[in-house]
């Protein structure tokens, strides 16, 4: 994967370090960018045949689109994303800080400690919330700063029970079926369960993901 993005300029990691009195400690971002593709399941090694990589976001979702509507044998997830691993969840990577979504929320791309930091963009609900049997999905709209949600109608809000449609993202209906506040941006709620499957967007913009889902059908509100 290509990436072209400058070097981040680190400011903030050199004062949080200056405060404390220690050296700056940040890695190169072409060395944490290992670490990440080493800690995440966009890179494996030796674990054929899980996919580990896929070179677009159209690729990525449509295995998962596959992995809802296909029965999962043993070696299933060499061609596409199990929802028996309780679903995928997508972290939007950025460490340019001329780039327009650097900060998201109370979160920049880099923390003091001068890592990357990972922002949910994207999440199927349906294994987290221990359901396997229909597509749930959660999206972070970073352009109108909303939670994006769907899921079957007979599990959708009142309030939202005229406006479903399927295939079609719902604003303001809790992706945690209100269990925790639907406010922007929404995070993992159980990320030990989502672990094995929580994979980096890294090289791609936000309207490459969004375009990813709808390439399988998914539908935005204005859309």
């Amino acid at each position: 994967m290509v990436i072209h993005s400058p070097p981040p300029n680190l400011e903030k990691h050199r004062a949080f370090c200056e405060e404390l009195g220690q050296e700056p400690i940040a890695r190169a971002v072409t060395e944490e960018l290992l670490y990440v593709l080493k800690q995440h399941a966009l890179y494996h090694e030796g674990e054929w045949p899980v996919a580990t990589f896929y070179s677009s976001p159209d690729r990525f979702f449509q295995a998962w689109r596959d992995g809802n509507e296909k029965e999962i044998g043993f070696q299933g997830r060499g061609s596409h994303l199990s929802h028996l691993t309780k679903g995928f969840e997508l972290q939007y990577l950025r460490w340019d800080e001329e780039d327009p979504f650097y900060t998201i929320g109370d979160r920049d791309g880099l923390n003091f400690q001068g890592m990357l930091q990972g922002m949910l963009i994207a999440t199927d609900m349906n294994g987290i919330m221990d359901s396997i049997d229909h597509v749930a999905l959660g999206v972070n709209d970073f352009h109108n700063k909303r939670v994006l949600t769907y899921r079957p109608h007979d599990q959708v809000t009142a309030a939202n029970e005229d406006n479903w449609e399927e295939d079609r993202l719902l604003e303001n209906d809790d992706p945690y079926l209100g269990l925790f506040p639907a406010t922007f941006p929404f995070e993992s709620k159980n990320p030990l369960k989502s672990a094995p499957e929580t994979w980096s967007a890294i090289g791609f913009t936000p309207d490459e993901i969004y375009d990813g889902l709808r390439s399988v059908g998914i539908k935005f509100p204005e859309d």
